[in-house]
């Protein structure tokens, strides 16, 4: 079991929320004793986040960009890939369309959105 956190990122850079929302994971992680499962989408370089507790980086290539229902559903195979019962997401743009449609393929998951 993992808590899985989406690190947004854009044009193969980590977005500084997305540090933000690993660093969170990991909190929730050592409350739950488990480890911490990234997905990135199109980074070229994520070795940073084992600097903010990242123990496992899922990297996935988009070449259509930023699709919340696409996004929703890696996450989600993620999610049953790594037995997660949380999954951290932004309270960015991109993660307010995509979290509840993430919530809703995935019923009983608790997503939560860091502020």
């Amino acid at each position: 079991m993992s808590v899985l956190v989406y690190t947004e990122s854009d044009q193969g850079k980590f977005k500084k929320v997305a540090l933000e929302v690993a660093s969170y994971a990991k909190a929730v992680a050592n409350q739950m004793g488990t480890t911490v499962t990234a997905v990135t989408f199109n980074v070229t370089d994520a070795s940073e986040l084992g600097n903010y507790g990242v123990d496992k980086v899922l990297n996935v290539t988009n070449t259509n960009g930023f699709n919340a229902k696409i996004y929703a559903d890696v996450l989600k195979q993620a999610a049953e890939k790594e037995s997660s019962k949380v999954v951290v997401v932004s309270s960015s743009v991109n993660s307010k369309y995509l979290a509840p449609l993430l919530a809703v393929l995935w019923g009983y998951m608790q997503v939560t959105l860091q502020m």
